[in-house]
């Protein structure tokens, strides 16, 4: 029996792991455990049922079998099978069990009794089961490992799910790139990144444009500081791929966490990612790229953060009437917000428009963020207008202790008595 494909998508923000699908039962006889022995009668019996021309008649031929046939361990287990293959798992699982009454150590029909009570959702039959089946085995049937790893896996127990899918891998016959690469995803969880790195290049070298092997490794070369490594990874999965979505914006974070944020937002655009690309003309702006931040914001649909970050970039450009238009559209609508509030006081105090500036520094303060900046620059504009003992009040009541201020305080002082400022 073959493993059913493994997949997952590990990307650079998050990592998922998604199971396969159930691997289909045993339907021939195995050297393990006891075997049903057979009488030619029970033989034909069998063959009819395998001649039928549809499964519902296969499957009466078979209950009429399991009812007057000594054979029941054998009846019931081809019984269990057709039912299995139509999806009805509760009667399978029946069935399954009704052989194994009969044979207790009848390997095949134990480790079926296990794939349908995984199907039913009974981890705990299922498992149980599958660790019965595997003892009858000799503990070396790879797909009973196999199916045990991803048990192990569900419920986050990756030391487990890791050392049965090592021993799945190594009793398999051949190569086997979901083994390896439900490997590389274990080894991925418990933080063993340059191993994980090296079983995705095995399952690469067999497949170099495995999707999900690809994001993994991506990850993993994330994960160990190798982000040229990580975004070439992520950049050769191929275009047709269900993951290829996932893997631009895992290229575009990478992009991001290194300052290029004008290429990250192409991307975050280009796949819709709004939310994405307004924070990466955000941080273009408070890293001092105006440029960048204008030129982004001008791609971006009108929003508060738009506008916001519009601002940020006509200020850090010097052009400010662009910005005091842009800070008046975002007071128009919020009267308090604390940016456009603290930003248009500036604006006013350099236009020496003191009364505004004063009154726009007050409103800012109510933002934890600004209460320092702001309520100096109220002193700001209490000197100007030769306040004196209102500004060092204002500037005794910062939240802020050093002794540049209490030297400001003192030239303060000496300007309220008349001394040179």
């Amino acid at each position: 029996m073959k493993f059913s494909k493994f997949s997952a998508v590990v990307l650079f923000s998050a990592a998922c792991c998604v199971l396969p699908l159930a691997a289909q039962p045993a339907q021939i006889a195995t050297p393990f455990g006891n075997l049903p022995t057979l009488s030619a009668r029970d033989s034909q019996l069998l063959k009819r049922a395998e001649a039928a021309e549809s499964a519902r008649e296969k499957i009466e031929i078979l209950e009429d079998a399991v009812e007057s046939s000594r054979a029941v361990d054998a009846a019931a287990f081809a019984l269990g099978n057709a039912y299995f293959s139509l999806g009805e798992y509760e009667k399978a699982a029946a069935a399954y069990e009704k052989s194994l009454a009969k044979l207790p150590n009848f390997f095949a029909a134990r480790k079926n009794l296990a794939y349908a009570r995984d199907a039913l959702g009974d981890s705990e039959g299922a498992r149980k089961n599958f660790l019965a089946a595997l003892a009858l085995s000799g503990g070396s049937d790879s797909d009973i490992l196999f199916k045990l790893s991803e048990g192990y896996a569900r419920v986050e127990d990756w030391s487990a799910a890791l050392d049965c899918i090592n021993r799945a891998i190594l009793y398999s016959t051949g190569e086997n790139p979901a083994a390896q690469y439900a490997r590389a995803y274990y080894l991925f969880k418990i933080g063993r990144f340059a191993e994980s790195a090296a079983a995705c290049g095995r399952v690469l070298a067999r497949n170099h444009a495995d999707s999900a092997a690809l994001c993994l490794l991506g990850n993993c070369r994330s994960r160990l500081g190798d982000f040229a490594g990580a975004y070439s990874a992520f950049s050769q999965v191929p275009a047709d791929s269900p993951q290829f979505g996932a893997a631009q914006i895992a290229r575009a974070d990478i992009l991001f966490s290194q300052k290029c944020y004008a290429r990250a937002a192409e991307i975050y655009l280009a796949r819709g990612e709004k939310s994405r690309a307004v924070r990466a003309a955000q941080a273009a702006a408070l890293s001092g790229d105006f440029h960048t931040a204008q030129s982004l914001a001008a791609k971006l649909p009108d929003s508060p953060e738009k506008r916001n970050i519009l601002a940020r970039a006509y200020i850090g450009l010097g052009d400010a009437a662009a910005a005091r238009k842009i800070l008046s559209e975002i007071l128009a609508e919020n009267p308090s917000d604390a940016f456009a509030c603290f930003e248009s006081a500036e604006i006013a105090f350099a236009e020496k428009n003191y009364n505004l500036a004063k009154i726009l520094y007050k409103r800012a303060e109510s933002d934890e963020k600004y209460f320092n900046a702001a309520r100096f620059g109220s002193a700001k504009t209490c000197v100007k207008t030769g306040d004196f003992a209102q500004a060092i009040a204002l500037v005794r009541s910062l939240r802020a202790s050093n002794p540049e201020l209490a030297q400001y305080i003192e030239y303060l002082k000496n300007a309220e008595n008349g001394g040179h400022f």
